[in-house]
């Protein structure tokens, strides 16, 4: 079950400018001058490997590259809320010394934010303003779903209207679906 701080992250991640904000921000431009990032969507969080198996990930995003093709990169998040002393083992055991040092650098990059962060607001200050996000992402999940609801509603009545042998433009006026919608969830 995913934790808060992990539907936290996940929902700022699956806003378009922020995931545009946090590649350009994370990957190498070396990578970054390959993407047309402002292109990217998100899409569904299964994926099939290379080895033919079906992953889950928390977000995956499909995003085209200048040469025509496309290219996914995925996001799993780990929350540890706990002491971990293992959790810089991948850094120790890593053997590539290149690897390590780009490893370290995000570190200290991120602890370096995390600084003038705390050094530039309050801890009230901060708290305050993930909690306003928080709560902007509660209700924006809310809303979603509001309207997830609704349009479900909408097709079942669809459905219901088809079975009992309604015209389409009888079924398109009472639901306000388009002809678009009805046979995109297979109602026509």
């Amino acid at each position: 079950m995913p934790s808060s701080h992990d539907l936290f992250i996940k929902g700022i991640l699956s806003n378009q400018t922020e995931a545009i904000d946090f590649f350009y921000g994370s990957l190498p431009e070396s990578i970054t001058k390959l993407l047309q990032l402002e292109n990217l969507e998100l899409t569904k969080e299964t994926f099939i490997g290379n080895d033919h198996k079906e992953s889950r990930t928390d977000l995956l995003y499909k995003i085209p590259l200048k040469s025509g093709s496309f290219a996914y990169i995925y996001l799993l998040f780990e929350h540890k809320s706990y002491y971990d002393p293992k959790i810089f083992t991948p850094l120790r055991e890593e053997t590539n010394y290149a690897k390590r040092i780009e490893i370290l650098r995000y570190l200290l990059e991120y602890l370096s934010r995390a600084r003038n962060d705390a050094e530039n607001y309050s801890v009230n200050e901060i708290i305050q303003g993930i909690e306003v996000e928080y709560m902007n992402f509660l209700e924006k999940i809310r809303e979603e779903g509001e309207l997830k609801g609704k349009l479900e509603n909408k097709l079942e009545t669809a459905r219901k209207m088809k079975e009992f042998g309604d015209t389409l433009e009888k079924i398109i006026v009472i639901t306000g679906l388009s002809e678009d919608q009805l046979r995109e969830n297979g109602i026509l």
